[in-house]
């Protein structure tokens, strides 16, 4: 499948809706009400404006980061029907608009004539990264799980020089919930990793270059600017950085790297009413995961089997809905109960919280503050394995 789009973004749940199996949020939205006069604020002294990137700035960038960039194509055996008997016109016509055996249009004599014969479509194409090579020419591949997902053969090129072969890449982790995908790939010579950023220290208006293969025209680069940070997206898991590079449909699984050529994000989607709104996977999300890609090919998260939403107040973490039979409502947890601590650290909102449950090692207790009716009190809440997610 190529990069995800989405139709209408109109609403966006929690983190913890996706981790915690469903809820919804409430008192995201602060209101505020006339009455007596405040004093204005002091306004913060001006500062020189950040100059743009001169020069060759992103030359360099793409001399650090393409090195590592490769072109990902996947394909999918499907059963063709053909017509029972001999075919007259196809075997004088070459059978024009059918797609033979070896994917290329025209008639193949040398392929049977009955129903049951296979033959690999083409299914998407994408884009990796390396981030590990070994002295053997071996090496540790990250993309989108949707670039991969369903295929029956994934190749990989690492270059588009002339002559270049396609390399079968296996698939050896894959998490469909943060959408990220583990390839393996034996090239027998070096490959070149590139270096992994740190997403929680990008900020707003922060220059980034994405890197992918946008509509198979091969390896090509597109910057732009860190638009925000931390958005939820309907379906999604976690926060994603939205960003105004362009990202086309082939681009997914690709870097999206600061001017360090360090990879700050793995780009995903798009939002298909307009340009220049496309979104990131933070890469320090991904980090979280690498162990267990690396370790099981999945990745375990902690549940609780509760919706949260955030307390109007001060946002902090309220119960809205407890799953019956979940690890919540064996513990006692009701709604509107306001969770305020986890093993006596404090969670201030619903995504803190989210946060420590889904790290948490499935089978281990916490300890929860739980404020209910003016009450503290405290909850011992057994962590259980998250339904998994195709």
């Amino acid at each position: 499948m190529s990069t995800t789009k989405f139709q209408n973004i109109f609403f966006s749940s929690t983190l913890c809706a996706a981790v915690l199996l469903s809820g919804y949020e409430l008192g995201h939205l602060n209101t505020f009400s006339s009455g007596a006069a405040v004093a204005a604020p002091i306004a913060p002294p001006i500062q020189p404006p950040v100059a743009a990137p001169v020069g060759d700035v992103f030359v360099t960038v793409a001399d650090r980061a393409m090195p590592s960039v490769v072109n990902i194509f996947t394909t999918k055996n499907v059963r063709r029907f053909r017509p029972r008997g001999y075919d007259f016109w196809q075997h004088y016509f070459d059978g024009f608009g059918e797609q033979g055996d070896d994917g290329e249009e025209g008639f193949d004599p040398s392929a049977g004539r009955f129903q049951g014969d296979r033959v690999a479509r083409p299914m998407s194409l994408g884009t990796g990264f390396v981030i590990e090579a070994d002295s053997k020419g071996g090496g540790l591949i990250l993309t989108n799980n949707h670039v991969v997902s369903g295929a029956d053969e994934v190749k990989v090129k690492l270059t588009e020089d002339e002559g270049e072969r396609e390399l079968h890449a296996e698939v050896i982790g894959r998490d469909p919930v943060l959408d990220v995908a583990l390839l393996r790939v034996e090239a027998k010579r070096p490959l070149t990793p590139i270096p992994l950023g740190d997403s929680d220290a990008l900020r707003v208006g922060q220059w980034i270059a994405a890197l992918g293969n946008p509509f198979g025209h091969g390896h090509s680069l597109s910057h732009g600017i860190v638009s925000a940070k931390a958005r939820a997206l309907p379906g999604g898991f976690g926060k994603y950085l939205q960003v105004d590079a362009p990202i086309n449909p082939g681009n997914s699984g690709g870097p999206l790297v600061n001017l360090a050529g360090e990879v700050v994000g793995i780009n995903n989607a798009i939002d298909a009413r307009g340009p220049g709104i496309g979104f990131a996977i933070p890469i320090d999300a991904v980090k979280a995961v690498l162990p267990q890609l690396k370790k099981s090919g999945k990745v375990e998260r902690g549940y609780l089997g509760i919706g949260l939403a955030a307390r109007p107040a001060d946002g902090a973490p309220m119960v809205a809905e407890v799953m019956p039979g979940a690890p919540a409502a064996e513990a006692g947890l009701k709604p509107r109960d306001v969770i305020v601590s986890l093993d006596g650290a404090r969670v201030r909102n619903p995504d803190e919280l989210v946060a420590v449950v889904t790290r948490t090692p499935v089978g281990q207790r916490l300890k929860a503050e739980v404020e209910r009716d003016g009450k503290t009190r405290t909850i011992e809440l057994r962590v259980a394995r998250r339904p998994a997610q195709s």
